[in-house]
């Protein structure tokens, strides 16, 4: 009787996939492009100090990745969109962290409250397709895995990177940008998202390399892609700008290298 009523109390999300994955990538390209292309106004406009323009643009790379990996996993259905959901489940609830850890120092703007409630809603969203998968579509673990190793080593490499650099900013906030890059290491909750959106991205790695099917892994590599690009660019511009210091250096160094790798391996299916 118990599985009986568990089942019956199952919600099928499957009417639903669609309408929410447009949703949660409107809403991360959202506060994708804004802190990348125009992070000063974007720092004026939310009340923030805004003096370090380079955690801004790589908050906005983060960010915008998800948008990328959710409409690249979209012909995929759950399939391919589980990972970059479960990715998105782990920033939004390193969000909410963020938004209270700013609140409750006093350094709360109004968007802080906006993205709390924000993220709220989401992670809400997330927990609702995780726990509910569709029905419907190729099933999740169907299939041998087809990924080369050269791309699991890589997948690792990126994860581990992006696990602790996302990490630290998490828990650190702006003493991390003091410590690692001299900046100023105010608008510790922008130090904080960028933290909670690249861990959701090593969740997602780490994930994809106990798949090791192309048909999982696909939508979030593509994701990844475009948030090591962005990145590379963000990196590329800080040193333009004189902010040749080791932070900036590593994330070069590093999204050089996965960015390289990612395009090869999309471009080769895996193989």
């Amino acid at each position: 009787m118990t599985g009986v009523n568990v089942d019956r109390a199952r919600i099928d999300t499957t009417p639903w996939l669609k309408p929410i994955i447009i949703v949660l990538a409107i809403a991360a390209g959202y506060f994708g492009v804004l802190p990348f292309l125009v992070p000063e106004w974007g720092a004026q406009v939310s009340g923030f100090v805004g003096k370090d323009i380079f955690i801004y643009r790589l908050t906005g790379a983060a960010s915008f990745g998800y948008t990328v990996g959710l409409v690249a996993a979209w012909r995929d259905g759950w399939r391919g969109l589980r990972l970059p959901i479960i990715g998105m489940a782990v920033f939004a609830v390193g969000s909410i962290i963020a938004c209270v850890s700013a609140i409750v120092a006093g350094e709360g703007t109004w968007l802080a409250y906006v993205v709390l409630l924000a993220s709220s809603v989401f992670l809400a969203l997330h927990l609702l397709l995780i726990r509910n998968p569709p029905a419907r579509g190729e099933a999740v673990g169907s299939g041998a895995p087809d990924v080369a190793d050269w791309v699991i080593y890589l997948v690792a490499f990126g994860s581990i990177a992006a696990a602790a650099t996302g990490g630290l900013a998490l828990v650190l906030g702006g003493t991390g940008g003091q410590l690692l890059g001299g900046y100023s290491g105010t608008d510790s909750i922008v130090y904080r998202q960028v933290g909670a959106a690249t861990l959701g991205s090593a969740v997602g790695g780490f994930l994809s390399i106990r798949t090791r099917r192309w048909g999982e892994m696909r939508g979030g590599l593509v994701g990844a892609f475009a948030f090591n690009g962005l990145s590379l660019v963000a990196a590329l511009i800080e040193v333009a700008r004189g902010g040749v210091n080791l932070l900036s250096i590593a994330i070069l160094g590093v999204s050089l290298v996965v960015t390289i790798g990612l395009a090869v391996a999309i471009r080769r299916g895996g193989r």
